[in-house]
Parts: C-alpha cells; structure tokens; sequence
C-alpha cells in the first residue's frame, strides 16, 4: 500500500519492526512463513485496522539476489536502511474495517485474489460476456458451459505449470481431437495424432478412448 494512497507503509514498519523476531508472530500459509500483526488505525478520519504482513520467505530469497547484484552498494546503506532492506521484499499492509486474526485475514485475502483469477480468466480468454441469449433455458445453458470451460481451462494451467508448452499451444495442438456422443451416453473418443499424444503426455493426461457420461455424473454426485 504506497504511502501516497493512504496510510503510511513505513510508519506501520517502523511501528512494527520489533516483533519481526517474535515466533508469536509467525505462521505457515502455502508454503511460506509470515509475521501478521494488526494495528488500529484511522485512515481519512474512518477508524480501520492495518494488517501488517512480512513474507519471509520472500523477503530473504528476493533481499539476497538484490544484494547479490550489488554489494557494495548495499554495504553503503545506513543500518536503518539494512534493517529496512531485510524484509521489503516481503512487506506489505491489507486494510479492513473488519477485526480478525492476521492468518484469517491473509486466508479471506487469499481466497479473493483465487475468485478473481477465475473471473478474468472467464472474462480474458473464454468470452463469457457479453450474454447475447434471448430465453431462461439458453442463459442457463451458456453459464453452466462457461463455467465448465472456465474449471477445464484453470485446471488445464495448473497441468502446465512447470511444464515446457504454452496454453495457446496445447490449445492449438489438440483442437484436432474430435469426439462423438453416441445415444447412450458414451462419448467415443477419435486416436488421437502425434503431436496430440505428445502435448498430453508432456503435461500428463492420459487420452481415454471412450468417456461415460454416466459414470462422470454419478462421480459430481449429479445422478
């Protein structure tokens, strides 16, 4: 939160700083272990709280490589400024007017960035909006296919991570693979080319040659 836009970031750092060391102050959230305090503040004459956060995991992997660049200019910092160097990196402020436990801040906080990646992702690379349908049953229709698109599609990210293939290229490779629904229910699946099998495999998913539709509404509890 940059002190321009509101309640200095700094002045809660300085208020702040002495707990850093304090294992009171310490949790474990994905992966990374945070110092969380909070401070009641007053932002624009409203009473709010500041919830004062340090990824330390961050702070010292990102600290590290920005004195690797330069020492010597590091070296040339006052100690306050060294003080301040060791966790900027991991440093940061959320604002509420609500009263709760730094970790249970961080998860709601969390949990909304999670919500928006699903909407942008919806919005930017599914054209979910604008809805240009005319009846109750086809509205209907084209959310439960958006949103069935939009699971698939962070599901599909997720399989990629790490991995060495774009998503507009797993998308563009595999566009080839046709499926059938027969009447009753089965979806046939075509064998797939070459470059199918290997972007698939790259990202581990295994091409069935035939899906029930049965057994997958039956496993979403839908039958």
């Amino acid at each position: 939160m940059p002190a321009k836009k509101g309640y200095p970031h700094r002045k809660l750092y300085n208020e702040t700083r002495h707990l850093y060391p304090n294992a009171k102050y310490e949790f474990i959230r994905k992966s990374h272990t945070y110092f969380g305090t909070v401070r009641e503040i007053t932002l624009f004459g409203f009473r709010m709280y500041a919830y004062v956060y340090v990824d330390k995991d961050n702070a010292l992997t990102l600290g590290r490589k920005d004195r690797e660049k330069d020492e010597d200019a590091y070296q040339r910092l006052t100690m306050a400024e060294k003080n301040w160097h060791s966790v900027k990196y991991g440093y940061f402020v959320l604002l509420s007017n609500t009263r709760a436990e730094p970790p249970q801040m961080l998860d709601e906080y969390f949990g909304r960035t999670s919500i928006e990646t699903v909407f942008k992702t919806g919005k930017d690379f599914l054209s979910l909006l604008p809805l240009s349908k005319w009846s109750l049953q086809t509205v209907l229709g084209k959310l439960l296919s958006d949103t069935i698109c939009t699971i698939v599609y962070l599901e599909l990210l997720k399989a990629l991570k790490g991995k060495e293939i774009s998503m507009p290229k797993l998308l563009g490779t595999t566009s080839s693979l046709m499926c059938l629904r027969k009447a009753d229910g089965t979806i046939c699946v075509e064998t797939p080319n070459k470059g199918t099998k290997e972007v698939y495999s790259k990202v581990g998913i295994k091409i069935p040659s035939s899906i029930s539709l049965d057994d997958i509404c039956k496993k979403l509890g839908l039958k």
